[in-house]
């Protein structure tokens, strides 16, 4: 006897696993509790992160390469600049850190050689293409 089988024509039902998060410092964090403390909604935290994981994938800088600032002045007070550490989304951004108010949030983090602390500056503020330990 020959039999013939077709597949179904119904949509397959796409389930989610879990909440949605992100590891911070070794700990799991969800959106919800990450907006709760944050004082904001869930719809205003997605948008903010979906704008860090913009700049991001833009940005052209490597953690531990030294870079120096885009304007002559700065070059002069700042000197070259190592990149300690990059946000990859909104999850990473300390809770005490205010949004600007026009979406540009600081992505990087850096050490001046001139000034002694880190420096919170977007990824505009250096110059890729000046990079004094990239091959």
């Amino acid at each position: 006897m020959i039999s013939e089988t077709f597949p179904s024509l119904r949509p397959k039902p796409v389930y989610q696993y879990g909440p949605q998060g992100a590891l911070v410092n070794g700990k799991w964090v969800s959106r919800y509790t990450r907006a709760g403390a944050l004082k904001i909604t869930e719809a205003e935290f997605d948008r903010r992160d979906e704008i860090v994981k913009g700049l991001y994938a833009k940005c052209a800088y490597y953690v531990g390469k030294t870079y120096f600032p885009h304007s002559e002045a700065k070059k002069k007070e700042y000197g070259a600049c190592t990149v300690r550490e990059l946000y990859r989304n909104y999850y990473e951004f300390p809770l005490n850190e205010e949004w600007p108010k026009d979406d540009h949030p600081f992505l990087v983090t850096i050490q001046s050689e001139k000034m002694e602390g880190l420096i919170l500056c977007t990824e505009t503020w250096l110059n890729p293409k000046e990079c004094n330990t990239c091959s």
